[in-house]
C-alpha cells in the first residue's frame, strides 16, 4: 500500500506536468515555474532551491490550492477507501484493528470517532500520535526532510510565497502573518537564515519588491514584556520558542529559591507570555511553523509536544489559523509513523540526488548554487 506522502507526490508531479493549473489563483503557476530553468519535467534544473525544498514547496501548494487545505483526516479520506471495508483506511492511518473490529465498526467515521472520544481505545492500541493527528482542530502537516536539506529555508520560502499570494489576492485565504517556533536558543539564527534568503530567486520581480516592502521580521526579546509588532497588522514573521509565549511557564525551582520566590517568578513569566500571546492572536490570517519539529516529536512527545500544541490550540481559538506546518528530520516518533507526514525526503534520496554525501564520520553538505545552512 502506498503511503499518503507517496500518493501526494504522484499527484503533485501530474499537476506540474499539466502546468500547475489553478483557475482562481493562476499566479501560483508563475511562482512555481520561477523556481526552475527551462520547461518542467520529472527532473528540473533549479535556480536556488534544492530538490527536496522545491518538491515540498510545490506539494505544499498542491495541498493548499488544489486540495483546499484539508484537515489531515479528510486528506486520508480522499486517498483511501471509505465506502467499503475500513481496513485499508485503518492501515494507512496506523490504526491496528482485529478482523472482528473490522466487521463491527461499520465505517471510517465510526473509527475516527472511537479514536477521538474513547481514550481507552487509543491507549490500548498505543496510537497516541494517531489520536493527536485526529483531534487537532486545524489543518496540520509535517514535512519530514533529512538533516542538511534546508528546512528553515523551506519555511522562509513558504512564507514568502504565501505573503506574495496574499498581496496579489487580498481576499484569498492566504497567510498574512507567520509565527515560527524555532528550537531553544536558535531563534535568532533561524530568523537570520530566513532573512538571508535571496527572495528575488524565489519570487518574480514584481512580487519580490512588494514582498520586501511589506515584510517585517521580529522576535520576542528576553526581558521585553511585549512583542514589537503592531496589533492587527500584516506581513509579520515572528520567531519564538515555546517558553516565550507558552500558556504555562516552564520554570524550574532552584535549590536556594523559596517557594514564594518561585511562584512569584512563575506568575510574572506567565503574565509576560500572556501579553505576547495577546499580540499574536490579534494578527489576522496567521500561519504557524514549527522548525525542527523532531525537538518536540521525540522523546518528550508527552510533555513538550503537548505544551506546543496547547499553545497553538489556544492561538487557533482566538484567531483561526490558516495552517500549521511542521518540519522534522524523521517521520517517526517512538517508532510510529506520524500520520501528518505529507512529504518525506530521506537521507538516501539526499545522497542519490547529490545534496548530501555519506562519509564514514558523518554527513557533509554539497554546495548547491548558494550555500544554505
Amino acid at each position: 500500500m502506498q503511503h499518503l506522502y507517496e500518493k501526494l507526490r504522484d499527484d503533485t508531479l501530474k499537476w506540474r506536468k499539466d502546468g500547475y493549473p489553478c483557475q482562481d489563483y493562476p499566479l501560483i503557476g508563475e511562482v512555481l515555474r520561477h523556481q526552475f530553468e527551462g520547461e518542467a519535467g520529472d527532473r528540473v534544473q533549479l535556480k536556488y532551491l534544492r530538490e527536496p525544498q522545491f518538491q515540498s514547496l510545490e506539494l505544499y501548494w498542491y495541498i493548499r490550492l488544489v486540495m483546499e487545505t484539508p484537515h489531515i483526516v479528510d486528506l486520508y479520506k480522499h486517498y483511501y477507501d471509505t465506502t467499503g471495508d475500513i481496513r485499508d483506511f485503518c492501515e494507512a492511518f496506523g490504526i491496528p484493528i482485529t478482523p472482528n473490529e473490522a466487521i463491527l465498526i461499520q465505517n471510517v467515521d465510526a473509527i475516527i470517532k472511537l479514536v477521538k472520544e474513547k481514550p481507552e481505545f487509543f491507549k490500548q492500541k498505543r496510537i497516541d500520535p494517531v489520536y493527536e493527528a485526529i483531534s487537532l482542530p486545524y489543518a496540520s502537516y509535517i514535512f519530514a526532510l533529512a538533516m542538511g536539506t534546508g528546512k528553515t529555508v523551506l519555511i522562509g520560502t513558504i512564507i514568502a510565497t504565501e505573503f506574495a499570494m496574499a498581496l496579489r489576492y487580498p481576499d484569498g485565504k492566504f497567510m498574512k502573518n507567520a509565527l515560527v517556533f524555532a528550537p531553544g536558543t536558535t531563534i535568532i539564527e533561524s530568523l537570520r537564515e530566513i532573512s538571508d534568503i535571496p527572495f528575488d530567486k524565489i519570487l518574480p520581480s514584481g512580487l519580490h519588491s512588494d514582498f520586501l516592502a511589506n515584510l517585517k521580521i521580529t522576535y520576542p526579546q528576553t526581558g521585553a514584556k511585549e512583542i514589537q509588532v503592531q496589533a492587527r497588522s500584516a506581513f509579520n514573521v515572528i520567531g519564538t520558542n515555546t517558553e516565550k509565549i507558552s500558556l504555562r511557564a516552564n520554570l524550574k525551582q532552584w535549590a536556594n529559591q523559596s517557594l514564594f520566590e518561585y511562584e512569584e517568578k512563575k506568575e510574572q513569566a506567565e503574565l509576560e507570555a500572556n501579553l505576547r500571546l495577546q499580540k499574536i492572536t490579534s494578527l489576522p490570517s496567521l500561519g504557524v511553523f514549527s522548525d525542527e519539529a523532531h525537538h518536540t516529536y521525540g522523546n518528550k512527545i508527552d510533555t513538550e509536544l503537548k505544551r506546543v500544541r496547547e499553545t497553538v490550540n489556544y492561538v487557533h481559538e482566538k484567531t483561526p489559523l490558516v495552517a500549521v506546518i511542521n518540519t522534522t528530520g524523521t517521520p517517526y516518533a517512538k517508532r510510529q509513523m506520524l500520520r501528518e507526514v505529507v512529504a518525506w525526503y530521506s537521507l538516501g534520496e539526499g545522497i542519490r540526488d547529490n545534496i548530501l554525501k555519506s562519509l564514514h564520520n558523518g554527513i557533509s553538505y554539497r554546495h548547491h548554487h548558494t550555500r544554505q545552512r
